[in-house]
Parts: structure tokens; sequence; C-alpha cells
């Protein structure tokens, strides 16, 4: 394509996983497109990991194609990268909102961590692509550059979803499909309906959503009873009606598409549904399914001091494959504390190997973590925030128990390496089921409480039983082998095909994610 000079302004959201996948983006856009310009906004608590992270990408042929403004005061500290409950979104918007008519007339700004005056490119900008929960803020910009007059033409809105196509299909296509369930038009019906009454809003949100029978069936999952949804209610889902409904009410004012970041070649079947509306809404909506934003190849990665190395020698004196690394990310710690303590007696049990990363979770769980990993007969290593590539990509990794993170889980399939998920909530049930149904992935079940326990899953039958001694004999059964196991055998053969049509859907020139990465770099 022809190149010529254009301008998007990106805006980062502090959670770790939701920077970097924009890091990333951002440098696969300007490879692309040699005239791209970025003016990229990037909290100030995560400065020492975006430095690291841009090291592992190629440098820019034209290093002034990207100025980075950071924003808030807190410098990054030491520690894991956590997110507080809730998340950072009234916490970013108050920094955020008093940048709004700088950025809009490309003015200079004051870069607290550098203390230096910071301006923008002095180019119309083409595009203002915001973390999906900051977009107001993308909006309210927009709209000043109209009320000043500050280009020509109009911007368009983008919001960055990292997540899987499946999570966005459901919360977004609603009405316009049918696979069963509106679970925006329920949200919407909650908070309505609820007026604000907190006991309403709870025994709604158990009757429509976490107890709730009705059958959902999204292309590329398993089909699930909505109750699933919520497999692990760390948060009251009631406490998350006013949110959901308002994200869905004003994102069709706010956006005027979408960046999923989950591969195209995995949401194919989900294109005609995004075609028809989304949010309710029949104006065109673009939707770029862009797969994974990664370096080129696995150099480093930001952790603590001395971790990276612990974990190096660690797996360096362990055999191939024997090793089991397990990470919850940075929003939530699913296990309960009785679960965290079945969990840690099935592993040293079997004496496995391991690597687990202390996660986000309360005291409790931090207490029992270093009291018994690597004590007394346990082979573990506590580590407080692990290099994740980098233990994947180790020829002693030999299975990953994650969340269902959407980006652990590209990292893993990248890297071949079989998975356990223990998701919780939001994204995460979703990303477990695609991973089972895909066949790269086993998804616990026995770790299910709330609405679950005593019920059926829909897609074989098995029941939920909420008791300590079935989650022993599901986590027995995941461990007992890492090399010969059924199970770990079938998805050793599965995830390198997998992994093949990631990478080319991503990678290839005639890959569907590759092309919405190009086509993003290109807007005009």
């Amino acid at each position: 394509m022809p190149s010529t000079k254009s301008h998007q302004l990106i805006v980062a959201y502090p959670s770790w996983a939701h920077t970097r996948s924009l890091i990333g983006l951002t440098c696969h856009m300007q490879q692309h497109n040699p005239g791209l310009h970025i003016t990229l906004l990037i909290p100030a608590k995560r400065t020492k990991a975006t430095k690291v992270e841009f090291e592992q990408y190629p440098p820019l042929d034209d290093p002034s194609r990207r100025v980075v403004l950071h924003y808030g005061k807190d410098e990054q500290g030491e520690g894991g990268m956590w997110n507080p409950r809730g998340g950072f979104r009234d916490e970013c918007m108050a920094q955020l909102e008093p940048l709004t008519e700088a950025l809009a007339k490309r003015e200079g700004i004051t870069d607290p961590i550098t203390g230096f005056i910071v301006h923008p490119h002095d180019i119309p900008y083409t595009a203002l692509v915001t973390d999906v929960v900051l977009g107001g803020f993308a909006r309210g910009i927009q709209e000043s550059i109209q009320r000043n007059k500050a280009q020509p033409n109009k911007p368009v809105v983008l919001a960055f979803s990292p997540h899987n196509s499946a999570t966005v299909y459901h919360y977004s296509v609603g009405l316009n499909n049918d696979h069963g369930v509106d679970v925006l038009g329920r949200y919407k019906q909650i908070f309505e309906e609820s007026k604000g009454d907190k006991q309403k809003q709870a025994k709604l949100t158990e009757e429509l959503i976490t107890h709730n029978s009705d059958l959902v069936k999204i292309p590329g999952l398993w089909p699930f009873y909505m109750y699933e949804s919520i497999p692990v209610a760390k948060d009251s889902p009631a406490d998350l009606v006013p949110r959901i409904y308002t994200m869905g009410t004003h994102a069709p004012q706010w956006f005027d598409g979408m960046i999923i970041g989950w591969p195209k070649v995995f949401g194919a079947d989900l294109e005609k549904g995004f075609e028809a509306g989304v949010f309710g809404s029949k104006n065109k909506f673009a939707i770029y399914q862009v797969g994974y934003s990664l370096p080129p190849s696995v150099v480093d990665e930001w952790s603590d001091e001395g971790v990276q190395e612990a974990c190096k020698t660690y797996l360096h004196h362990s055999p191939g494959h024997s090793v089991i690394y397990i990470s919850f990310g940075s929003a939530l710690f699913p296990p309960t504390l009785e679960q965290l303590r079945v969990l840690l007696d099935v592993l040293e049990e079997l004496q496995c190997r391991y690597i687990i990363v202390e996660g986000n979770g309360p005291d409790e769980i931090k207490k029992t973590l270093r009291d018994r990993v690597g004590k007394g007969k346990d082979k573990g290593l506590l580590v407080p925030w692990a290099p994740q590539r980098v233990v994947l990509a180790h020829p002693s990794t030999g299975l990953f128990l994650s969340h269902g993170g959407s980006n652990s889980a590209m990292e893993a399939i990248l890297f071949r390496v079989p998975m356990i998920q223990w998701p919780t909530g939001f994204d995460q049930p979703y990303v477990a089921n695609e991973l089972d149904k895909m066949g790269v992935a086993r998804e616990l079940i026995q770790i299910r409480g709330g609405g679950n326990v005593g019920r059926k899953i829909a897609r074989d039958g098995t029941v939920v039983q909420g008791t300590d001694e079935a989650l022993r004999k599901e986590l027995h059964d995941a461990f007992h082998d890492l090399h010969h196991a059924d199970y770990i055998v079938k998805i050793k053969k599965r995830i390198k095909t997998v992994c093949d049509e990631m990478r080319k859907d991503v990678e290839d020139e005639e890959g569907g994610s590759y092309a919405a990465v190009k086509q993003l770099a290109f807007l005009a």
C-alpha cells in the first residue's frame, strides 16, 4: 500500500495484559506503514515494564515516528503489576480527562515522569484508539476536535478489547443472533428494573445470570448453561451490573469500531454475527480481529530483580517437560484458601516440580503460599511475578495451569504448552471453554461454586460436586503424568496444528489477523 503520513493516538490501560498488547499492536502497525506516526499514552505506573517491552521489538527506521507520553504520577515500583478490585477505570479517567483539550489541539503536555514537555505529532489524527473501558475519554477528544475545528476530518474512535472474540460476541451481538441468551439485554433489564435497589438487583442477577439454566450456543465453543458463565464468583456479579449497563449503553456512542486481540482464524464463525450489528445498533461497526501482539523472539521480559534468573535456574535443573507453570493473571486469584490447600497437597503428594506466581490474592492466600511452597517435601518455586514468555518457551515446561486469560492462552499455544484452565469470571470462562473445545486445554470443572454446584454442565453432563474431594481427584488426574496421560498426548498433538494455524493467521501475509493489522495501520 502507498505510504503517506498519518497519525493515531493510542491510550493504554494499566492492566499489564492490556498495556503490552497495545505496545505490540503499535510496533506491528508501524512496521507495516512507514508513514504512520503514533502518539502513545502510557500509564506512569508501567514505565519500567514498558521500556523493557519496547526493547524486544525491532527499532523503528525513524524513532521520531513514535511519541510516548506518560499519564498519572505513580511511577512503577517493585513487585507484581496487580489490578485493584474494580479495575483502574475511575483512576485513569481522573488522570486523563484534564489532557483532553491539549490532545485534541495537539499541544504540548508536561510528562509527569520525565518533567519534559511532550508534543503529540502535528499531524491530524486518523484514529483514536483506547482501551474498551476508556471510551468516554476518546469520544471527548473527538468532540473537542470538532468543537475547536482542530482538524478538517473527524478521526474514528476504536475500542481495544484484549479478550477472545466469543466474549465480545456474547456481550455485544445480543438479539441479532440465535445463540440463545442476550446477556447484555439481561444486564440492562437488571439495572432498569432494580432502580438502584441492591437486594432486587442481586435477586434479578441470580434469576437471569448466576443461577439461570438457559442454554447458550456460540460458534466455536461448547454449549453452556448461563450459570456456567460465572463458574467462580470472586466479585458479586450483581455489583458489576451498573458497569456493564454503562458499557453496553454508551459503546455505540463512544466507538466506531473495535479491535479484538484474538486470532481471526479462531473467530471466523462469528463474522456474520458481528456484521449483523453490535450493541443493539444497526450502524456500521468495524471489527478487527488482530490476534496476538508479541515480540518476534523471547529475549527479555520485565520481572522483579532476580526472579528471571531464579526461574531459569529452576527450569535448567529440571527434566524436559516436567515443570508445571501456575499463574492466574494480574486481576484475581481463582482458588479459595481451601482449594489452594488441595492444589498444594496434590502437587506435594505427586512430587511435582512447579513454578507458581504469588498472584493477586488476599493475605491468607499469600501466607499459605509462602509457608508451603518449596518447604519440606514440596518441590515448588514461588515467585512474586514471572517472566511468562521465558518460562513457557523453556523446554522443561510441560504444563500451564492458567486462569483463562486470552494473552496467556495465545502464548501457550505459540510455545505449544498444554494447558489446564481454572477460570473465574468475565472473559475467562469463554476462553477456557473455547480452548477445551479446540483441544489445546483441559478445563477444570470441580473448581466451580455458586449456582453451578449440584448442576450439570451442558457439554457432557458432568455434575459439579462442589467438594474438596472431587477437586482433589480432578487435580490428581490432571497432574499425575505429564508425559503419557491420554489427555496430555492428545493436546500435544492438537496444539501443534493449532499453533501453525494461529501463526499463519497472524504472521503470514494471507492471514486474516495479519490483514486486519495492516488495515488498521493504513487507516485514512
